[in-house]
């Protein structure tokens, strides 16, 4: 055993190169092995953090089919939320609309995605499932006229738009002035929808 050590530390002292790209080799190779580990765990854990923020007995029902169903020119009727209020299980249904929209500010225009929420209980059960908290300001309520929450980027300097919205500024999304009235906390969504009520 002895004989077997001096002839592996000879031929490290001998062949320093070969020696040092070799442990350079396994150096490598095992932090490629922990970083693929503990992606693999993180992006795990970040779908379990999604479903738990839904909820394992929510289901959101869309138009279309596939993932593109969000802007799906097809939509559902007053007629689908009576069948699916009717139907055995159901608790609770709350209604939304999810639009890809022109909206500005100032001078500037941009195209976002905009999403109306109910003002009643229901607005809790969706503002849970999509992560929505407001940060600044208030979220809107029954009586709102042409208010709205924005998300966090828009209400950032240089973030959205190159000026921050602030509350009480107004944003114009289809040639309709709305008044901003809160501001919501930051979710992770690049798109960082604005959410308007119009009664």
């Amino acid at each position: 055993m002895k004989d077997y050590f001096f002839l592996a530390f000879n031929n490290l002292r001998r062949r320093k190169l070969r020696a040092w790209l070799t442990v350079i080799g396994i150096f490598i190779g095992i932090a490629a092995v922990v970083a693929l580990i503990s992606l693999g765990q993180g992006l795990q854990d970040y779908i379990s953090e999604q479903f738990e923020m839904m909820g394992a007995n929510k289901l959101i029902v869309t138009p279309g089919r596939g993932m593109g169903m969000m802007l799906s020119a097809e939509k559902l009727t007053s007629k689908d939320l009576n069948t699916i209020e009717k139907t055995k299980g159901v608790d609770m249904v709350a209604e939304f609309v999810y639009s890809a929209s022109l909206i500005k500010f100032h001078d500037e225009a941009k195209h976002t995605f905009v999403i109306g929420l109910p003002t009643d209980e229901t607005a809790n059960i969706l503002k849970e499932m999509q992560g929505f908290e407001t940060e600044k300001g208030r979220d809107l309520k029954e009586g709102d006229k042409n208010s709205i929450v924005i998300g966090y980027l828009i209400g950032k300097e240089e973030g959205f738009f190159e000026k921050a919205v602030s509350l009480r500024d107004k944003i114009t999304i289809k040639e309709k002035e709305f008044r901003v009235v809160g501001i919501m906390k930051e979710i992770g969504n690049p798109s960082d929808e604005v959410s308007p009520n119009e009664v």
